[in-house]
């Protein structure tokens, strides 16, 4: 559960994701939120489950270095 986080959490999840609702992740980083713990919530729009496009992989890259930038 979201109280036994000790670490920083990176969220990533694409908008059009026909196999994990993306509410799944926004339901964490409240979870996450109500227990004090440090997250990044990032929502990729217009892509699947798989990030079938290159931009979207770019993204997650950045997202990524920028998240560990900022928690390592």
């Amino acid at each position: 559960s979201a109280d036994r986080m000790r670490v920083p959490v990176l969220l990533l999840h694409t908008l059009d994701d026909g196999v994990v609702p993306a509410a799944q992740s926004q339901h964490m980083a409240l979870a996450l939120a109500r227990a004090g713990r440090k997250y990044s919530l990032v929502m990729l729009p217009g892509d699947d489950h798989w990030m079938t496009h290159a931009d979207t992989r770019l993204r997650v890259l950045e997202e990524t270095e920028k998240f560990l930038k900022e928690n390592l």
